[in-house]
């Protein structure tokens, strides 16, 4: 904000304060000045604020003008939830994936034969979506081959990796996939 003075005396400021329901989402410099005839001052005042929603509160000048003092201004803001990415899985194509829950079989596949399923990750956040790596564990791990997929996937986007199952000998195998992510709520999507 800039101050002038139109006078023709020094004007000189006491003081800038705010208050209000949400005052605390607006930081004001307290400025102490005297600005000259003619004369202009600046100072700053910062919205931050610290959940969502439209936020309001009154900035106060005072001074020794005779006829403004305190010089009011309104002050209005909206607080945003701050972007973020949001992890999908799908398997197939269409079928979201809980965390943590659910299997996705392979079949029955014959030793030394393959059988491969291909997983999606969609992002349905406001901010870019970085899958730093897939790992998988577990007793049978070696039975199943994946794409240890590095990728950023934009918001609305999405993303494909494959997953091999090829069995070295019979019986039923079981491992563990984890898609590591910066999707502070489901890190890693398992």
């Amino acid at each position: 904000f800039t101050i002038t003075n139109s006078g023709t005396a020094n004007l000189t400021i006491s003081g800038i304060t705010n208050n209000g329901v949400d005052a605390a989402s607006f930081t004001v410099t307290n400025l102490v000045a005297t600005v000259s005839p003619g004369g202009s001052t600046n100072f700053t005042v910062q919205f931050a604020p610290v959940s969502a929603g439209v936020k309001n509160a009154t900035l106060h000048i005072a001074s020794n003008d005779t006829n403004n003092n305190p010089f009011n201004i309104a002050l209005t803001g909206t607080g945003t939830n701050a972007a973020a990415p949001v992890i999908g899985v799908q398997q197939p194509l269409g079928t979201n994936l809980t965390n943590g829950v659910g299997t996705n079989n392979f079949g029955s596949v014959a030793v030394g034969g393959t059988n491969s399923l291909t997983f999606t990750i969609t992002n349905s956040g406001t901010a870019s979506l970085t899958i730093s790596g897939i790992t998988n564990d577990g007793v049978d791990a070696a039975s199943f081959t994946l794409t240890n997929l590095i990728a950023t996937v934009n918001p609305g986007g999405s993303t494909t990796f494959t997953v091999s199952f090829a069995p070295a000998s019979t019986g039923v195998k079981n491992a563990t996939l984890h898609i590591a992510s910066n999707d502070a709520n489901n890190n890693p999507f398992n």
